[in-house]
């Protein structure tokens, strides 16, 4: 426990995105405070590229209910994806815009920030199928306890 009663839990427990290819996006080692997920490590992972981690801070903000509603909304209605659907942390370490093409792929551009002083950041794209949307809504639910 630190200084503000936030818990780290034990390693193992995670929620990730995509698969080998173009990329992966893994949340895991969450903070949680009263319930509800106030942090957690975000890692994207570039095969033959590279390797990103930041710690992804939402004490301030919402806890990380505008994620996981932007996975229950495409859960819901992939096809609505066509558009963009974007979900950002408070201070701006880590983003997801998510677009659909016809065929059922859901593409998530992703950013980490890696040093906002300097500005450095990491982009990616990680893919998901559209059958694997209600399952990854539930695992979000789940890891981000919502």
């Amino acid at each position: 426990m630190d200084d503000t009663g936030v818990v780290s839990e034990p390693a193992g427990l995670a929620l990730t995105i995509g698969g080998a290819t173009p990329g992966r996006l893994t949340f895991s080692e969450r903070s949680p405070l009263s319930g509800a997920v106030v942090s957690c490590l975000a890692t994207l992972e570039l095969p033959d590229q590279m390797v990103a981690r930041m710690r992804v801070d939402e004490s301030g903000g919402t806890f990380f209910v505008g994620l996981v509603e932007m996975f229950d909304d495409l859960a819901a209605d992939w096809r609505r994806a066509r558009g963009e659907l974007s979900w950002g942390s408070l201070e701006g370490e880590l983003g997801l815009v998510s677009s659909a093409d016809s065929l059922g792929h859901i593409t998530f551009a992703v950013w980490l920030t890696i040093d906002p002083v300097v500005p450095w950041r990491v982009h990616g794209a990680v893919v998901v199928e559209a059958g694997a949307l209600e399952g990854l809504a539930q695992e979000a639910h789940g890891f981000f306890r919502h």
